[in-house]
């Protein structure tokens, strides 16, 4: 057996499987940035349709400070309006994996909705929301997502 030809031979497998080993790790953390740029789009997606439709922004501005996952809470307006835009904008597999959020933009905490839902890893945009000009009273509105 002519030792030259094995070595040259286990020297190319050798390097094909470095090559693989390579690639494969380098697509595997391109995959989570993929997720959070992923994320980002569908949450700026969202905030910028509320934000620019005329309904949804006076329904906001107008109701008390809300959290809701997947319910609009008792406000009609939220139940009907908002929650089936959010709904039909959101991939499957977020749909039950997102806390919406509407407070004052003085005094807006953390709700416990997002605390206790014990992941690790949370996603949240948000924008700030006033009626119009003869009423000043900004609201933030934020989506979380895991």
């Amino acid at each position: 057996m002519d030792k030259r030809g094995f070595i040259k031979t286990l020297e190319a497998v050798l390097a094909v499987m470095i090559v693989f080993i390579f690639m494969f790790t380098v697509r595997q953390t391109g995959g989570e940035t993929s997720l959070v740029d992923s994320m980002r789009d569908i949450q700026e997606g969202l905030l910028a349709g509320v934000s620019q439709d005329d309904v949804f922004r006076n329904c906001i501005v107008i109701s008390q400070d809300f959290v809701f996952s997947g319910d609009g809470g008792n406000n009609p307006c939220l139940n009907k309006d908002l929650k089936s835009y959010i709904d039909n904008s959101l991939p499957s597999r977020f749909k039950d994996r997102y806390i919406v959020q509407s407070c004052d933009a003085n005094n807006c905490n953390l709700p416990p909705e997002v605390t206790g839902s014990g992941e690790k890893n949370l996603y949240t945009s948000a924008v700030i929301i006033s009626s119009d000009l003869e009423t000043y009273n900004p609201k933030i509105f934020r989506i979380w997502m895991w």
